[in-house]
């Protein structure tokens, strides 16, 4: 988890589309469908074929009625995409896309040149835009009663038939902001701008509409309840990035919070306050991109009235917060948005794997759910393909670590028909009860993963269960629709070979595809190091001579396996390798009470000595798993 705020704030720029539309939802479902929207100069109310909803105040500017860019985005149903880099709005309808930026009255319809009568501009946070773009650009018409300010426009849907939404402006009428499941909000001015939220909601960063200033809220869980105030000091400090400028507790006018004022090397002015309430506290930092706005008085009475309105408590009655929260029952919505897929997933569980794909695991690592996605074939069959994953999980695990239901079940996710299949499996360490669903919609295959430890209450575990595969909806409509071909990983051959050469230290050696290269995180030592399931691979080269080396590692295995009554050196013997008279080491052990075997070979060729090792855990340790071992070991050779 990232702390601080300048590590986050390139983010905001990038997610500005979210918030030109933020909390709109798009109102049209079948391509061709009329639309008619009724709206008035001054009044927050808009009619989408009759049905009511709330949107930014149109106004008026020279003439020129100004409507809120979501008429076109959700009645309409444009799609809107945002250039971070030119900071231009792209609509697309149809076969028409029209360009066009915030402040400039040039625009490009199907890439020319077009003047529109009044600039694009900011409003409350909202992208306001001349009613006439919806002609100009849609080829609607509009009809306007400049005396009592009423506008009709009337038109077709690019997506479909118009349904309108209640929320339309999701920040209609709220004041403040706020979470509730973490507990906290604070006041909501008309300039600030949600821009980005981590998946838990525990960070959250705001900015202004010119955005020369921006407002994060960070979380942490699971601090000391007894931190003193020098503690929250020096934990709010050691957070800081720069130069600090000053610190302190302060106690006035009923408030109590640590503050730091910093300075970066970019000259980024930034006031950082720390809040404490049980286990939690609440990291509030204002940046400011101009050292003279933060020493100004008057604009900084601005920025400390936000700063003090924060509070580590929310109120759900208040009606005037706009909760950030997404928490419903103790469950978290997360959208696959790609594949117009929804879930419910434990609000205490963490994303894992960064931003993309959908991977998720609770604080201990024992219980966690993968959601897959690869493209379906013609000649994909449910059953064939619960198959090969049985077959992959039993070449992945030894026998003694595996249980697998003797038959899969039959379910409905999502619609369809889907295949369900329990395995019990053992890591060396703890044994998992794992929910494998499996099913095909559309052109896709959904592969659902749910997996707990077995320690776990089987009443929760399977009403968790229950919950989560439940709640899984599939809308096609919603899919994107640059998706292409996914392959699928089951399907790859983990015995195919790619070749590794050295030209430096003479060598070259065959190493399986799906294998992940790992970090030598020693300079004395040269070499590869490898990650597989259960296991890991090395080479290293020595160039020291092979009497020195070998008897180096000698005295290392016995040392390490002398006195051990987990850990024993088996095999120590001379054998000929690569035609060259080496020594092979077996090692049979305990590390964490995960047992393991590491078979290592150790010899000379050319000018250097090497050093091949593998290691696996006895629960991964199968027959093809070692063939594999062998196979890669008697590929290595020393190459001119």
């Amino acid at each position: 988890m990232l702390r601080g705020w300048k590590k986050m704030t390139a983010v905001s720029f990038v997610l500005v589309p979210l918030l030109l539309n933020n909390g709109l939802v798009h109102a049209a479902d079948t391509a061709g469908g009329s639309v008619n929207v009724r709206l008035k100069v001054g009044q927050e109310s808009v009619t989408i074929n009759g049905a009511a909803s709330t949107i930014e105040k149109p106004y008026v500017v020279g003439g020129t009625t100004m409507i809120p860019l979501s008429i076109i985005t959700n009645a309409f149903g444009a799609t809107l995409q945002w250039d971070n880099q030119t900071q231009t709005i792209e609509l697309t309808a149809g076969e028409k896309t029209i360009s066009l930026k915030a402040g400039d009255k040039n625009a490009k319809l199907n890439g020319q040149p077009i003047v529109l009568s009044v600039a694009p501009e900011l409003k409350n946070g909202k992208t306001m835009v001349p009613v006439t773009l919806v002609t100009q650009f849609l080829g609607a018409n509009v009809s306007e009663n400049k005396q009592t300010g009423e506008v009709t426009i009337t038109g077709a849907s690019t997506q479909g038939t118009a349904a309108s939404n209640s929320s339309l402006d999701s920040d209609h009428g709220k004041t403040k902001v706020g979470d509730s499941y973490y507990g906290w909000s604070m006041k909501y001015p008309t300039e600030l701008i949600l821009g980005y939220q981590s998946y838990k909601g525990n960070y959250a960063s705001f900015h202004d509409s010119k955005e020369t200033f921006w407002l994060n809220v960070q979380v942490y869980e699971d601090q000391p309840e007894n931190l003193s105030n020098d503690g929250l000091v020096k934990f709010l400090a050691e957070n800081q990035y720069g130069m600090i400028l000053s610190k302190e507790y302060v106690e006035k006018d009923g408030l109590s919070y640590a503050r730091v004022v910093s300075r970066d090397e970019e000259d980024y002015m930034a006031e950082s306050r720390a809040y404490r309430k049980g286990d939690k506290v609440y990291e509030i930092t204002l940046s400011v991109s101009n050292e003279a706005d933060f020493n100004n008085p008057a604009k900084y009475k601005g920025y400390k009235d936000m700063l003090d309105s924060f509070t580590a408590h929310f109120d759900k009655q208040d009606k005037s917060i706009k909760d950030l929260s997404n928490v419903e029952n103790g469950y978290r919505w997360f959208d696959y948005k790609d594949f117009g897929l929804k879930i419910k997933v434990p609000a205490v569980w963490e994303k894992v794997g960064g931003d993309s794909g959908a991977a998720f695991s609770n604080d201990d690592g024992d219980q966690w759910m993968q959601l897959s996605v690869t493209s379906a074939t013609e000649n994909d069959k449910l059953d064939d393909w619960v198959a090969k994953h049985e077959r992959m999980y039993r070449e992945m695990y030894a026998e003694s670590a595996l249980d697998v239901d003797k038959n899969a079940t039959t379910t409905t996710i999502a619609g369809v028909t889907a295949r369900e299949r329990n395995y019990g499996t053992f890591d060396g360490e703890n044994k998992y009860q794992e929910r494998h669903i499996f099913f095909i919609k559309g052109k896709y295959k959904f592969h659902l993963q749910l997996a707990f430890n077995k320690t776990a209450d089987p009443a929760k575990t399977l009403e968790m269960i229950n919950t989560i595969s439940r709640s899984l909806s599939i809308d096609e409509q919603k899919m994107n629709q640059s998706l292409g071909f996914i392959q699928d990983d089951i399907l790859l051959d983990k015995n195919k070979m790619a070749t590794i050469k050295d030209s430096k230290y003479k060598y070259a050696i065959d190493i399986p595809e799906y294998w992940q290269e790992d970090v030598v995180d020693s300079r004395s030592l040269i070499g590869k190091s490898y990650l597989f399931e259960g296991g890991a691979f090395t080479l290293f080269v020595f160039k020291d001579s092979y009497s020195e080396v070998e008897k180096s590692f000698t005295s290392i295995f016995k040392m390490q396996t002398s006195g051990s009554e987990k850990t024993s050196l088996v095999e120590n013997k001379p054998v000929t390798v690569h035609g060259e008279s080496g020594r092979k080491f077996v090692i049979k052990g305990e590390e964490e009470g995960i047992r393991y075997e590491r078979t290592a070979y150790l010899f000379p060729k050319g000018k250097y000595s090497y050093y091949i090792s593998w290691s696996i855990r006895d629960a991964y340790s199968t027959a093809a798993t070692k063939e594999r071992m062998e196979k890669v070991l008697n590929s290595f050779k020393v190459i001119e």
